[in-house]
């Protein structure tokens, strides 16, 4: 998609199907070390669901409560050690 000369693309899609958390890690890890190498921004779909840090299905996962939320713990600080 093309918007304003600006390139979007979707990176990816669960299907339906999350993959378990370890294996998702792996995948957010290999993805954000590019962006973080490139210093391309990027944002995930959704806070809270299954694209987010906050109640997904993904199994294997270590929840923390955080400000009444539910937080994959992991996936925050891998999001927070990965800014661009």
């Amino acid at each position: 998609m093309t918007y304003y000369g600006f390139n979007f693309q979707w990176i990816f899609s669960w299907n339906g199907h999350p993959p378990a958390a370890p294996a998702a890690l792996r995948w957010f890890s290999d993805l954000l070390s590019l962006y973080q190498q490139y210093r391309w921004g990027y944002a995930l779909w959704n806070f809270e669901g299954a694209f987010g840090i906050v109640d997904h299905a993904r199994s294997g996962a270590r929840f923390e409560d955080l400000h009444g939320y539910r937080v994959d713990r992991d996936l925050l600080e891998l999001l927070e050690a990965h800014r661009v």
